[in-house]
């Protein structure tokens, strides 16, 4: 497997481009790697510096609890275009994500453990799954969530107070759902929200 490195004064990005990986370059990868682009392994702690993790096309349909032990500085993780049917169990609790992207799964519920209590995450993006119900008690953990997609769903309502839990989120989406009316208080104490983007609902 090859991959490119790419150096500036603050940064050292690693992209390793090709479609099937069996093996992860352990002793190849630049210590200060902070940016990775590469197909599904299970040998991250190589790279401890880490800051994102992209796995976008992997077809990937689960991930281990520990992938990301070690990595205390990792901020992004996008798994965009995989065949996941849920959020890992405890896969998110060891490293400090405030970007976490679930892009086009097939995630269809998801269980209160999955993630972090007390999170850092700030934007959760869910577009483009299975979701039939807004996930109300298990984004309860996520205080500090500021941008939520769940666009492309199957969504059929939201319940009052739906982001009570969320006091400094400004953008919420979930075009493309079911949703055929709302309720005056869904929105109730959401005083920071500037975005809400309800285009292409229907029946």
């Amino acid at each position: 497997m090859r991959c490119t490195c790419h150096f500036s004064a603050k940064t050292t990005e690693a992209v390793c481009p090709e479609a099937e990986v069996s093996s992860f370059p352990r002793d190849g990868l630049p210590g200060n790697t902070t940016s990775l682009t590469i197909q599904f392994t299970q040998h991250l702690t190589a790279i401890p510096l880490l800051e994102e993790l992209h796995l976008p096309g992997n077809k990937l349909s689960s991930l281990a609890a520990d992938l990301l032990k070690g990595l205390h500085y990792l901020h992004t993780m996008d798994l965009t275009d995989n065949k996941l049917q849920e959020i890992p169990a405890y896969g998110f609790h060891h490293a400090p994500l405030l970007n976490l992207v679930f892009k086009d799964n097939r995630i269809s519920s998801i269980h209160p453990d999955r993630l972090p209590n007390n999170s850092n995450i700030t934007w959760l993006d869910l577009d483009g799954n299975h979701l039939m119900k807004f996930p109300m008690a298990q984004l309860q953990s996520l205080s500090h969530l500021k941008v939520l997609h769940l666009s492309q769903n199957k969504l059929e309502e939201l319940p009052v107070g739906c982001l009570v839990a969320h006091p400094a989120q400004e953008r919420f989406n979930v075009d493309q759902n079911k949703i055929q009316s709302l309720d005056v208080k869904a929105f109730c104490c959401s005083g920071n929200l500037t975005h809400i983007f309800l285009q292409k609902n229907r029946s």
